[in-house]
Formats: structure tokens, sequence, C-alpha cells
């Protein structure tokens, strides 16, 4: 399955409404609308709000042209503090170090959702607002989203699977000495495919790629990829996952038992904390998708 295109070179510069754009070369700029007060014709929109953390503004809209229909996420990064507002005054805005994350997953071997556009406004040198578009992902839900679905019945075969391609896909990263800022679940998304599973990473703004990986990293990505309630996900489907991780990375075969044994555990306790918010605020999907 081909990975979508998100080299650096895929891009052209535009400027819309005032904001200073990059648009991936397969879409034209006349085509893209950032906000959702006009071009409710079935052409551009209508939009629609997406529930997101209270760190962005998240909209789901449908452009058209060439005769082709495209579903686009609008996402508008907010800053978490004043603090956060000044640190990004001397740094990169989140919505281009997302769109480098993505053209270095896309020169790993790596998929993430198509970029559509990055739009920055800017008082001089320094942004005051970005907003990244990316295109929907066709037939793809998240780890959370294929266990819902697995519950009742999960067919074995196809989940012995899933989680072995899954530990060949996270292993390639470490191997490429890649750190996913925020490897949860809810944040890798699976389509089946008839080669077999397609793995896409979301949520790329503090993925980068290290000199080498350190330990603490390493471990912080397996445990967060482990956080899967038990029901669906079992010990043996685990152990298959660390297999064909291990495979990835063999230099780690003598500290294998040490290294699972600790994210067993780190995994363990996090998720007891997550079903305990589950019983007090009783909306475990709003939660465990976050």
């Amino acid at each position: 399955m081909l990975i979508n295109n998100n080299n650096l070179s895929n891009f052209y510069k535009a400027g819309i409404a005032g904001f200073d754009m990059l648009v991936s070369n397969d879409f034209p700029a006349s085509a893209i609308q950032l906000t959702a007060d006009q071009y409710r014709d079935g052409v551009r929109g209508p939009f629609e709000k997406v529930s997101s953390s209270k760190h962005a503004n998240v909209l789901r809209a449908k452009i058209s042209f060439n005769g082709r229909h495209h579903l686009l996420y609008i996402k508008q990064y907010l800053y978490r503090s004043f603090g956060d507002r000044m640190k990004h005054l001397f740094r990169s805005s989140r919505g281009r170090r997302a769109l480098s994350a993505a053209a270095m997953l896309t020169a790993s071997g790596l998929d993430s959702p198509a970029v559509v556009a990055l739009a920055e406004k800017r008082c001089g040198f320094f942004c005051t607002d970005c907003i990244l578009i990316t295109e929907a992902l066709k037939d793809a839900k998240s780890i959370y989203a294929w266990q819902n679905n697995w519950k009742d019945q999960p067919p074995a075969k196809l989940k012995h699977q899933f989680v072995s391609q899954l530990g060949v896909e996270i292993g390639k990263m470490h191997k490429a000495n890649i750190f996913h800022g925020d490897l949860r679940p809810g944040n890798v998304f699976a389509k089946q495919t008839p080669q077999g599973w397609h793995y896409y990473f979301l949520d790329n703004e503090r993925t980068v790629k290290m000199p080498i990986l350190p330990m603490r990293y390493r471990l912080k990505n397996l445990i967060q990829i482990n956080m899967p309630l038990p029901h669906t996900f079992t010990r043996t489907d685990r152990l298959r996952f660390y297999k064909e991780y291990l495979k990835q990375n063999p230099q780690l075969e003598t500290r294998a038992a040490a290294i699972a044994k600790r994210v067993s555990q780190k995994a363990a306790e996090r998720l007891e904390k997550v079903l305990s918010r589950l019983e007090l605020t009783q909306e475990p999907q709003v939660v465990l998708e976050k």
C-alpha cells in the first residue's frame, strides 16, 4: 500500500485570508477554506465541529474539485497558557512541527494522514495563529475502535495479525530512532488491506527523530501503546507484539524480559487510573478517545 506523500517538496506556497500557507500539490489553493462562516453550499462545507482537546479547535468539512469529494479535518492550535504563547514566539508552530514530522515519517517508510495545507498568520517573525488541514483516513479506525468492534467475539486470526504487524510498525519506528510524542492507541489508526494491516500515526507535533533513541523514550512509547483494555488484547497478544518488535530491534534481546515487565507494570498502573476516572465520570468513550 502506498504511503501518503508528505514530503516537503510536495508543497507550494500560497496566501489565503491573511495566512501564509504551504499547500499540497494535489490541491488547488482556491478550493481550500479555513473558516466556517461561508461556503456552506456543498462544495466547501458544511463545517462540523469535532470533539478535541481544549487546546485545539477541530472542524470536519468537505471540498469538491475536479469531480472528486475530499473529507478534510481543519485543526486550529490554541495556546495552552501565557507561558506557552511566549515559548512559541521563539520556536516553530505546532502545525509546522506536525508537518515536518509527517515528512520525516514518510521518509522513514511510516505513514500518517495526508497533509493538505499548513496555514500560519504572522506578526513580523512571530506566528500568532496556526491551522493544519489533513485529509480524512478512509476505512481506517483507531486501535480503540477496532477493540470495541472485537470485544464480543474477537476474530482470533485477524487479531493476531493485527498485533503482530503493529509490533513490526512500532519496531520500525524505534529502529529509525523516532519517538512519537503521544503514542496512545487513540492516535494510531489501522486499515485492513489485501496485503494486511496498514497503520497511520496521528498527532505528530511532538514526534521527533533522534541520533540515538534513549531507553526512557522507548519505554514511554511502549507503555502508551500498551494501554488498550485487556478484555480484547490478552497477555498472549502482547507477547506477539513484543516478538515482532524485537525482530526490528534485536539489540534489545538481552533486556527483553526486563523491558516487558516494566512496560506491563506501568501500563497496568495507568490503566487502573483510567478505569477509576471512568467509574467517576461514567463516560468511557470520551475519556479513552481523548
